[in-house]
């Protein structure tokens, strides 16, 4: 969908006054609206993990090149995330298939875990080189992905979301909400003004040697699951890449992988 954004007087000074969404004012009303549309306020309090099990296919842009494999999301919501990649065909110049790998976070432990080959499955942790830059990065991932799903007001990196305007397009209008945190990351998210569901969302980040990235997020076929309607297709699209997620399972509550699984935390949304 394209869409052209357009901000009113209101969604201005909305952005000018750069306050959290206060209870009744448009931000909060339609955030509350928004999150309905993804589950119910029972279901949001008791939600403490999510699992996504998806089928990837990304594909390079100049080249055409296309690797396939799956990939698997695991939220601890708030404070810890694992992403599980499994690739199923070869990387350039290799005759085998690449082993597993697995990258995320628990509290401000950074968890980087790969396998040498599909001879030896079994992950093992990689030598200590973790950085505060390392963690603050996976946590925004994480957060990106929360807030693309969910609209989650409590995300590893603390996100503010503000009303901004309004977008439109030939298939109807989007009201546009950004999202800012702590770190250098921004997000806009395009919701649907029928169904109050996520259709598009950008993230600006910065990126070593191109200066500010922009990917585009483009979220659709949402279906419920455990409570929960979430997009079972996602779309990523960067300068130089573009992904296809297909999500094949959702699971909620579940049991959690070990890194993850250190300690219990309450819910939140």
């Amino acid at each position: 969908m394209c869409l052209r954004v357009c901000c009113g007087a209101l969604a201005l000074m909305v952005v000018a006054g750069q306050q959290p969404p206060r209870p009744g004012t448009v931000s909060a009303n339609l955030l509350e609206r928004a999150r309905d549309a993804i589950a119910s306020a029972e279901v949001r309090r008791e939600l403490k993990s999510l699992r996504l099990d998806i089928e990837r296919t990304a594909v390079q842009l100049e080249t055409g090149w296309t690797r396939t494999g799956g990939l698997t999301l695991d939220y601890l919501i708030p404070d810890g995330f694992l992403r599980t990649s499994r690739p199923t065909a070869p990387l350039p110049g290799m005759s085998v298939v690449a082993g597993p790998g697995s990258d995320g976070f628990r509290g401000d432990r950074l968890i980087r875990r790969v396998s040498p080959g599909p001879g030896n499955p079994t992950l093992r942790a990689l030598p200590d080189t973790e950085t505060r830059e390392e963690v603050a990065e996976v946590r925004m991932e994480a957060s990106v992905g929360l807030a693309a799903l969910l609209l989650a007001p409590e995300t590893p990196v603390h996100l503010d979301y503000r009303h901004v305007g309004t977008a439109e397009s030939k298939d109807g209008r989007a009201d546009v909400i950004d999202a800012t945190g702590a770190g250098p990351v921004s997000l806009r998210l395009f919701l649907d003004q029928a169904t109050h569901q996520v259709l598009m969302m950008t993230v600006a980040r910065p990126s070593r040697g191109v200066g500010r990235l922009e990917q585009r997020w483009y979220l659709s076929d949402a279906k419920s699951s455990s409570g929960l309607v979430l997009p079972r297709s996602i779309v990523i699209e960067g300068p130089r890449f573009r992904e296809q997620w297909r999500v094949k399972a959702v699971e909620v509550n579940g049991r959690l992988p070990a890194d993850l699984a250190e300690r219990h935390l309450p819910g939140w949304f």
